[in-house]
């Protein structure tokens, strides 16, 4: 049988249900839910548990039915944010109570996750309570086998959890009236009513729970600030007398621009001035007529004198159209700026001869760019060659070690001079003795890999040996840094836990989920849902169930330190005390964040 996860859950048969184990793998299966702390995400869940209990509920035996049907309503309770009001009073009228039997269920923290989320809106939490205690007030769920009969009252009750809260409260009157109850009238009741008395311990501890999720519901402020030490408040203020939505001025000013305002009267413009024309009856060198002077007429409108009638217009040349005391001032303009770049040019140092670069510039930079950045000579103490010069006597053969070097630039073309006359034989040097010797045949070049920049030798990795074996099955460790989708945050394990400071892994993890929540523009509680499903937090809350399940130990400390041994003797990872506590630190943060964020 194929085991029942979140994963596969939705494609399951019915069937699955009625086989042995299944139970507890969907009790398993829910706590992960918890773990998710995702209303809507539990509400699917639950719609599916409905359906396919549906489906086997006759062929189902009944006390199966009822334990499964526990378990739906727990996916119910953590899904309350996401439902109606009325079927949140429904649900405390006639679910609350098989919630509270169970030990791993915090059903006062789903109640105020409710809360919380509206905790700057006063008046929906007081809305909210009024229909959490209503249904609670009127719970029709049997919490005993005897009939109560309360004090004032001849017949017998069932003892419904609503009878149970009003014998509560006939019997604690004095502090309803002081609208304070805690532990100490919880106990006073539990200890002293004759009718708690007939109840077995295991739902007496049920009532207790009833007792404090009711006196948390009805007295307590419910007022949740989530803002930084120091961060002022906003407060409202009520502003006397009459506003003025829009100002006047504004007003104003849009009926001017609609058309609907008085238009200020514009001043007419004044009459251009004239500009006197030449003799021929042009205006400058352009040969222009001058404009026209406006009139007003008698009806206040402005008329212009008639245009006259278009000059010929002279040619001109573009130099003739000067005068010659005009060609003289600019000819000698031009001189003298002639002569002030002369100087300027003069005054500019000579550029120095570069140098090759050293080996500090060469290490920045490639091969390639340090030659092209080289100077001739450079290249020629490389390449043995002068360039431009004279070529100095052949020395005696020598043995060099092959390089590489840039090819010689071309030599540029000489002038041919007459060639002085040879000199007499013995001034001449012995030339070089060659001797033959055998050649060899060529050797392919050994593969060496080179680092250019800096001409290093990068060594070649080595092969593991035979003896050495490379185990494949293990996956690399998974880096928080490197992750790039939300998805990864489910394959999270104990073996990528960084080593050294575990609080600051977590803390990095924790960045790294709100900048994913950012990337992707999802909302925070569906990134942490992936984290919630890893097998690291699937670690966590299995070691805090069995914490809780422990009855042997004086307390928790002790019972971590066994639960501990027992999985060192089973060979599995666990959590060390520290690890655990700092999970859970990040998991109550991320809580917060989740109800704050939108």
């Amino acid at each position: 049988m194929m085991k029942i996860t979140e994963e596969n859950f939705i494609d399951q048969d019915p069937a699955v249900l009625l086989q042995p184990g299944s139970y507890e793998q969907v009790e398993d299966m829910i706590l992960s839910i918890d773990a998710a702390q995702t209303p809507d995400y539990s509400r699917q869940y639950a719609v599916m548990l409905e359906s396919k209990l549906g489906a086997v509920a006759n062929s189902m035996p009944k006390d199966v039915f009822k334990r499964y049907l526990r378990l739906f309503k727990v996916l119910r309770l953590h899904g309350l944010l996401e439902v109606s009001d009325a079927e949140k009073e429904k649900f405390f009228r006639d679910g609350i109570l098989d919630t509270l039997r169970l030990d791993f269920v915090n059903a006062r923290y789903w109640v105020e996750f409710c809360f919380r989320a509206f905790y700057a809106s006063p008046d929906i939490i007081e809305q909210y309570r009024k229909i959490f205690l209503s249904g609670l007030e009127n719970n029709i769920e049997l919490l005993g086998q005897a009939e109560l009969r309360l004090p004032g009252q001849e017949r017998t009750v069932p003892p419904t959890l609503k009878n149970w809260l009003f014998d509560y409260n006939s019997a604690t009157a004095d502090a309803v009236l002081r609208k304070n109850r805690g532990r100490l009238e919880q106990g006073k009741y539990l200890t002293s009513s004759p009718r708690v008395q007939t109840l077995s311990l295991e739902d007496r501890k049920v009532l207790l729970r009833v007792l404090e999720l009711y006196d948390w519901l009805r007295f307590s402020e419910l007022k949740y600030d989530f803002s930084f030490p120091g961060q002022p408040q906003p407060q409202e203020q009520i502003l006397e007398g009459q506003q003025v939505l829009i100002p006047q001025e504004l007003a104003n000013l849009i009926n001017n621009l609609r058309g609907f305002g008085a238009k200020p009267k514009a001043a007419p413009p004044p009459p251009p001035a004239r500009t006197p024309a030449g003799p021929d009856g042009t205006v400058g060198a352009g040969g222009l007529p001058p404009a026209p002077a406006p009139r007003a007429s008698a009806g206040g409108r402005i008329t212009f004198a008639p245009v006259p009638k278009p000059q010929p217009v002279k040619p001109v040349d573009g130099v003739a159209s000067f005068t010659r005391a005009e060609q003289k001032t600019r000819q000698e303009r031009m001189l003298q700026d002639q002569k002030q770049a002369l100087a300027e040019i003069a005054k500019i140092e000579p550029v120095a001869k570069p140098t090759g670069f050293s080996a500090a510039v060469l290490s920045k930079m490639s091969l390639s760019q340090a030659i092209a950045n080289a100077d001739q000579d450079t290249l020629s103490q490389v390449g043995k060659i002068r360039v431009g010069r004279e070529l100095p006597p052949p020395a005696p053969p020598q043995t060099v070690s092959p390089r590489m070097s840039a090819p010689p630039p071309p030599a540029p073309p000489k002038q041919v001079s007459p060639r002085p006359p040879a000199p007499p034989p013995s001034a001449l040097s012995p030339k070089p003795t060659v001797t033959p010797s055998r050649i060899e045949p060529a050797k392919p070049p050994v593969p060496r890999i080179v680092n250019l920049e800096g001409n290093i030798s990068i060594k070649t990795p080595s092969v593991p040996g035979p003896k050495e074996v490379v185990d494949l099955s293990k996956r690399p460790v998974l880096k928080v840094a490197s992750m790039r989708r939300p998805e990864e945050l489910a394959k999270l394990q104990v073996e990528d836990v960084a080593q050294g400071n575990f609080n600051e892994w977590l803390q990095l993890l924790k960045d790294r989920m709100v900048e994913l929540a950012r990337e992707f523009s999802l909302p925070l509680k569906n990134v942490t849902a992936h984290f919630y499903r890893s097998p690291l937090f699937a670690l966590y809350g299995a070691m805090a169930v069995a914490v809780m399940n422990d009855t042997t130990s004086p307390d928790q400390a002790a019972a971590y330190e066994k639960i501990v041994k027992n999985y060192q003797q089973a060979q599995k990872a666990y959590l060390t005390r520290e690890q655990f506590l700092a999970l859970g630190w990040l998991k109550k943060e991320l809580s917060t964040m989740e109800s704050t964020s939108k």
